[in-house]
Formats: C-alpha cells, sequence, structure tokens
C-alpha cells in the first residue's frame, strides 16, 4: 500500500506541476542575481547560488548529485521527484527574497545554514 501512496504522490502530473512552481521561483532568483552589482564574476553567481540550494537540501552540489544518480549529459533538475523540486523552489524562493533585501552571498549562506540539516534529512528519506 506504501508503494502506491508514494507512486501517487510521484505520479507525472505531480512532477510536472512541481516543476512549473519551481521554474516560477528559479525566474525570482534569477532576475533577483541579475539585479546584482556587475562584476567580473557575475555570471558564475548562477552556479554559486544553485549550488549552495543543492547543498542545503541534498548536501552535494548538483554535478555531484547527478553523478551519485548515474545522470550524464543532461539536467539534473529533470530527473528530482515532485518532493525534491517543491524544496528547491522554496528555498530558491528564500534566496531571491533575500538577495533582494540586499544580503550578501556568505551571509545568506549562514542563514540558511540553519535549516540545511533538516532539509537533507527530508531529501534523504525522499
Amino acid at each position: 500500500m506504501e508503494w502506491l501512496i508514494l507512486e501517487k504522490r510521484n505520479s507525472k502530473k505531480e512532477i510536472l506541476e512541481a516543476n512549473k512552481y519551481r521554474k516560477y521561483n528559479r525566474l525570482k532568483l534569477t532576475d533577483a542575481i541579475n539585479k546584482l552589482p556587475d562584476s567580473p564574476h557575475k555570471r558564475f553567481k548562477y552556479k554559486h547560488y544553485t549550488d549552495l540550494i543543492y547543498k542545503t537540501i541534498f548536501g552535494k552540489t548538483s554535478k555531484e548529485l547527478k553523478q551519485e544518480r548515474g545522470i550524464e549529459n543532461k539536467r539534473c533538475i529533470d530527473f528530482l521527484n515532485a518532493e525534491e523540486l517543491e524544496l528547491i523552489a522554496d528555498l530558491e524562493n528564500k534566496v531571491a527574497v533575500l538577495i533582494e533585501f540586499g544580503i550578501s552571498y556568505n551571509e545568506i549562506k549562514e542563514k540558511i545554514k540553519d535549516i540545511s540539516q533538516p532539509l537533507k534529512n527530508i531529501a534523504w528519506l525522499i
């Protein structure tokens, strides 16, 4: 019975809905990053924030997660389940708000560190 519940929770429709929610929040995050002052390293900020979010949730960067799950030459995001996508979307939204309030990357990293362990535990269960 538990398997049927898990299967229903991760149906294609729910994954599509979760990905739609994630895309909306990702856009908010990229817009916030785009508004940051120009610097020679600005283009790497997207990757840095993405990896910060992945490390907070999974304890791994997107590259490490891809290696762990055997994903080659594809986007990691395309191989996540609905719950994982929702965790990412929620944290992307929080990080976007912090960026818009002028909080630095290092301060954001410190602020979300407090929530990282519970998220890693949730991601592990998924």
